[in-house]
């Protein structure tokens, strides 16, 4: 931070504990975003054991070759012993600290997800990293500007990505249902367009 860089990444990830609150208000009063990537462990694993039937969801299992799936498949049946989880029940007692200090200090704060991760998928990892923090007290608008307007800032794409305004590139999806009521509604994309393209829904349904 005193060295001047522009985004502070895994600020608290995997539930640390809570940073000091002059060194949190110093972090938020620069302005500089931060991105916790809260939701890899603290919330997915027991997200996981309370409903192991998210394993076998066919949408995860078409976004991967054959053969990965089943690699990927097998390491399901002991993923409570797998190294990656094995600190998670004391990342828990801090997860919900970690992403609130940011919070409550009115930081600037961007999303990531660490997808990839054991169980971290792709197709959900970054509406259940939105559902973390409107859980612990973010608007669901500010959840939608961090990751969006804060993301492509992040990315040194300001110019380009993170609003609808002439002049940047038609970036755009289309939910089903209002995430301002419900930010899961994130998880229900019905169209997709890509600088103008649409690549999913539209008038063909695809």
């Amino acid at each position: 931070m005193k060295a001047g860089i522009d985004v502070l990444q895994h600020v608290g990830s995997g539930g640390y504990p809570a940073y000091s609150p002059d060194l949190v208000h110093a972090i938020a009063d620069l302005g500089r975003p931060v991105v916790p990537t809260a939701a890899h462990r603290v919330w997915i694993y027991p997200d996981t054991v309370n409903f192991p039937e998210r394993l076998d969801d066919p949408e995860i299992k078409s976004g991967f070759p054959a053969d990965m799936w089943a690699e990927i498949a097998d390491s399901f049946k002991g993923f409570h012993r797998l190294p990656y989880f094995q600190t998670t029940d004391r990342q828990m007692l801090y997860g919900e600290e970690s992403v609130k200090q940011w919070i409550r200090a009115g930081a600037v704060i961007g999303m990531g997800t660490d997808n990839g991760t054991p169980m971290n998928f792709h197709s959900d990892a970054l509406w259940r990293e939105a559902k973390v923090f409107t859980d612990n007290g973010l608007s669901p608008i500010k959840t939608i500007n961090a990751l969006t307007r804060v993301n492509a800032r992040i990315i040194g794409k300001s110019n380009q990505l993170g609003t609808i305004e002439p002049g940047k590139l038609a970036d755009i999806i289309v939910v089903k249902g209002n995430p301002l009521y419900d930010i899961v509604a994130l998880k229900d994309v019905l169209v997709v367009m890509k600088d103008g393209i649409l690549y999913k829904g539209g008038p063909n349904g695809k």
